[in-house]
């Protein structure tokens, strides 16, 4: 199970790395090519444009992956069980994960809302 996982997170990452404009350098370097042929891309219209296909590919591509490389392990009854008693021994956020969640999302935001 673990190497399925591991294929389906890979697959994931390569997903959102298309989705998100500044995800990586492949991304900026193709809005220069587009802008030397007259086209503007910005933030939004990469998002809205590569939003669709992103999806199709994370929703089918874990079954595809199911079927040219299955788990060995197919059920794990006691997983939501031992999940729900791990949380609950950590238990509630503590302030210092408060503070980093809150940067996380104000650096989120400035990301997404910068200007070109």
């Amino acid at each position: 199970m673990g190497a399925y996982l591991m294929f389906c997170g890979m697959a994931s990452l390569s997903v959102s790395s298309a989705l998100w404009l500044t995800a990586t350098s492949a991304n900026p370097i193709g809005v220069e090519i587009g802008r030397t042929f007259g086209l503007g891309v910005d933030f939004g219209s990469w998002l809205i444009a590569a939003s669709v296909p992103a999806l199709a590919a994370i929703l089918l591509l874990p079954l595809f992956l199911y079927k040219i490389f299955p788990p060995e392990v197919k059920e794990t009854p006691a997983a939501p069980a031992a999940a729900r008693e791990a949380l609950r021994t950590m238990g509630p956020l503590s302030r210092n994960e408060k503070v980093v969640a809150v940067a996380f999302a104000l650096m989120v935001s400035g990301w997404v809302f910068a200007g070109p």
